[in-house]
């Protein structure tokens, strides 16, 4: 198996475009929204794979960083409204 592509997605290009052309009152609220949608993208992807993957050391992995993710995306979340005084 070859390994992935270092490429990054028309969704991460555009992420850090926008970090790019931010100004510096608009960056913090941008970059932790922005970590938000990360990890719940992630948080989608780690439950995808731990509830269709075969049984595999992998799979065990993935289920024992589950939590961590999840708790990532409540975090971020938190920074998120933090930032933006919610």
């Amino acid at each position: 198996m070859s390994a992935p592509s270092g490429a990054l997605d028309e969704n991460y290009n555009a992420y850090l475009d926008m970090l790019r052309h931010a100004d510096a009152q608009n960056f913090d609220a941008i970059y932790a929204s922005q970590q938000a949608l990360s990890y719940m993208s992630a948080s989608g992807l780690y439950d995808s794979f731990t509830s269709t993957a075969p049984d595999s050391p992998l799979k065990q992995w993935a289920q024992s960083q589950s939590q961590s993710v999840h708790d990532g995306v409540t975090a971020a979340r938190a920074l998120a409204r933090n930032i933006r005084g919610d």
